[in-house]
């Protein structure tokens, strides 16, 4: 039972880190029509996300392992499975926190990056 939980932690961290790269990378093909000189506000996405992605880990750990480990024994409680469903929980929890929090990250350094052009071109101007 422990190597299974640790291949759920396991699929759980990288899942989460595919799901955060796919919803940045739509983002990012979003972003040029959003802001006007999208290289800052790219630049600080990827710092933030950068900067945010080992807290992020142990928060997906602590937060997401607890909820999801909880939320699965819970499930298997009411389908009659008992505890077998709960590496399945454990994974989806901490996939969708490390995900989230990826994501949050990405997207507090682009605003970030944003405010940074529009100082730096109003400074430019005067």
């Amino acid at each position: 039972m422990e190597n299974i939980m640790m291949l759920a932690t396991a699929l759980g961290i990288v899942g989460g880190g595919l799901c955060a790269y796919m919803a940045c990378k739509s983002l990012v093909l979003v972003w040029p029509q959003l802001f006007t000189p999208p290289h800052f506000a790219m630049a600080g996405a990827v710092i933030g996300a950068l900067i945010i992605l080992l807290p992020s880990v142990f928060f997906a750990l602590v937060v997401g392992g607890n909820l999801g480990g909880a939320l699965g024994d819970i499930a298997g409680s009411a389908v009659g499975w008992g505890t077998g469903i709960v590496p399945v929980g454990l994974a989806l929890g901490i996939a969708a926190v490390f995900s989230g929090s990826l994501i949050a990250g990405s997207l507090i350094g682009g605003l970030l990056g944003k405010a940074f052009a529009s100082v730096l071109s109003y400074s430019m101007l005067r």
